[in-house]
């Protein structure tokens, strides 16, 4: 669907275009009467137009969006504060955001735990998608800023990123960086409770995120009072994390949200359909059409007049 978000005209054009029709104008006041002759202005007022050369800046929807899911597998997402545990709310969320996505949106997948791994590139095919995530082992470690960075890596392909120099610490060079050709159209969303503790700063890599031009929309899963987790004879609280996720929706111009079930979905869904569906804009020529109608004005007026008194003026 077409968007019109400002028409351009070139007014010089426009003005000796009034300066042409002055003599119509008057041969129309003369005969007032005629409907025939208000065809004719308005055809040739219509054409006059055309030489404006009028232009709209219109919004085409984009079929070409990408998302990766960064989906944490650390081991605090045991935890069973949100029932009946944080993996299983978090893999429930994944597989309706599958579902719910259009046929033509490509959908990625990492999963992060003390290193970040791509499970399944963006593909449109639900059902690989779906045994990407079938069976989850949970892991020590959560490199939640590693996650990032390797859904950047799939998302902008453009922009070249060193992800070996940026996991030894060291930024990439200004001269290096622009938005990405996948800005606006492709984004990131992490399914975590925010227990990030492995790898680069996720801060930093979600101002990465926000210099390429994309976004990165976070769920926290958990409670902010928590569950109490057992492992080899130590007991440790482990709580949802909210601020870091606020942060990094912050910083990229995305959005965050606090899940308690996999209904929780489709707030996301909601807020990345509308955001993503926008579309691109571009500069279009209306001349070739606005030229028709004014052609068509004025055959119309000359058949008329043709069939009522025999001639064309």
């Amino acid at each position: 669907m077409l968007e019109w978000n400002s028409v351009h005209l070139q007014w010089g054009f426009m003005l000796w275009g009034f300066v042409v029709l002055l003599p119509v104008l008057a041969w129309v006041g003369w005969s007032r009467r005629n409907g025939v002759a208000l065809v004719w202005v308005l055809g040739l007022s219509v054409l006059m137009l055309a030489l404006c050369r009028p232009r709209a800046t219109v919004s085409l929807p984009v079929y070409d969006q990408s998302l990766m899911i960064v989906l944490d597998v650390s081991g605090s997402m045991r935890a069973n504060d949100v029932k009946p545990s944080r993996i299983e709310v978090a893999t429930d969320m994944v597989r309706q955001f599958i579902d719910r996505q259009p046929a033509h949106v490509k959908l990625g997948i990492v999963l992060v735990s003390s290193a970040a791994s791509v499970v399944q590139v963006p593909t449109q095919d639900r059902e690989a998608l779906h045994r990407a995530i079938e069976q989850l082992p949970l892991q020590p470690g959560s490199a939640l800023g590693t996650g990032v960075l390797v859904s950047l890596k799939q998302l902008a392909p453009d922009v070249k990123l060193d992800a070996a120099a940026i996991l030894r610490g060291e930024w990439p060079p200004a001269a290096s960086l622009k938005t990405s050709d996948a800005a606006g159209h492709a984004a990131i969303v992490m399914i975590t409770d925010g227990q990030g503790n492995l790898g680069p700063n996720l801060n930093d890599m979600a101002k990465l995120t926000q210099v390429l031009g994309l976004k990165i929309y976070t769920l926290g899963v958990g409670t902010p009072e928590g569950a109490v987790l057992k492992a080899e004879g130590i007991q440790a609280r482990v709580k949802l994390d909210e601020a870091p996720l606020q942060q990094v929706a912050e910083i990229t111009g995305g959005e965050y949200f606090r899940a308690v079930s996999g209904k929780d979905i489709g707030r996301l869904y909601d807020s990345l359909r509308v955001r993503l569906a926008a579309g691109q804009l571009q500069l279009m020529e209306l001349t070739a059409p606005v030229a028709a109608l004014g052609l068509l004005l004025v055959v119309m007026a000359s058949a008329w007049n043709l069939a009522r008194r025999g001639r064309i003026l």
